[in-house]
């Protein structure tokens, strides 16, 4: 390709405006997310969690679920903070997350809803357990000049 790329661009990245993708990783997986600011990063990267868990192709945009952080202590404190929440709703209340949009996000938290439906088994597929979100190697690349941020984090399954 003839596109120029950062240091954090894939080939996936370099093709869409926003997005999430799934990197190998040897016990684990990785999720790359990256959108056109900040706010469309986060998004996509709760989009990236709750399909690799379910994939989303057959869930219905049913019912919206508003979910909120704070406390976070810098940009990769926020992404933990954000992705264990949504892994927390899902364990407890079996949603998927189908889209998500931030309604406000700042250094410290974060709201966001989330349009989806109830897991329900026979009718969703199953995809891959997630464990629980790591800080370990987490790589955030917040941009502010009007290129693409990027988000990198392990998740443990």
């Amino acid at each position: 390709s003839d596109l120029e790329r950062d240091e954090h661009e894939t080939e996936a990245s370099v093709q869409a405006p926003a997005g999430y993708e799934y990197m190998d990783h040897p016990a684990d997986v990785i999720l790359h997310a990256w959108g056109m600011n900040w706010r469309e990063t986060l998004e996509r990267a709760v989009e990236g969690l709750a399909n690799y868990m379910v994939p989303v192709h057959d869930v219905d945009a049913a019912q919206t679920v508003e979910m909120h952080v704070e406390g976070a202590d810098g940009d990769s404190d926020l992404v933990f903070l954000v992705l264990d929440e949504y892994l927390f709703r899902f364990a407890t209340e079996l949603f998927v997350a189908k889209h998500v949009h931030l309604t406000q996000c700042d250094d410290r938290s974060a709201t966001w809803t989330c349009t989806g439906d109830r897991f329900v088994h026979g009718k969703h597929e199953q995809g891959t357990e997630v464990k629980a979100i790591t800080m370990h190697n987490m790589r955030v690349f917040r941009r502010t000049d009007g290129t693409k941020s990027h988000l990198f984090v392990t998740l443990d399954i």
